[in-house]
């Protein structure tokens, strides 16, 4: 997750420091390895401006595949908050497959049956 205060208007008081996102990258990897059960995650937690900061780590790790979700934001909310989604799309040298965000869990909810 990256996420940069300045597009809502917010100016961070303060930013995350290394221990913060040291356990924010623990417990998303804590979670893949319960939820999901992939056991060789890579979790990078990273602070700045999104999509700089997702375009250049796919291309400095070569990666094959950019997945990324949008809010589906329209009109003026689109306009003042501009598309992380978007900016990768259009810059990005890997596919890029965009999601929508919020939408069906591929998860199985809690006490659903295998059926």
């Amino acid at each position: 997750e990256v996420v940069y205060p300045s597009a809502y208007g917010v100016e961070p008081a303060n930013l995350p420091g290394p221990q913060v996102i040291d356990r924010v990258e623990q417990n998303l990897a804590e979670l893949v390895r319960t939820e999901v059960g992939y056991e060789h995650v890579v979790i990078e937690a990273k602070v700045g401006y999104a999509p700089s900061i997702i375009l250049n780590y796919a291309g400095a790790n070569e990666v094959d595949l950019v997945v990324i979700a949008t809010h589906g934001r329209t009109g003026l909310e689109r306009m003042l908050l501009g598309s992380v989604a978007e900016r990768v799309v259009r810059r990005s040298s890997a596919p890029v497959f965009v999601v929508k965000s919020f939408g069906k869990s591929l998860l199985p909810e809690s006490g659903a049956s295998d059926s």
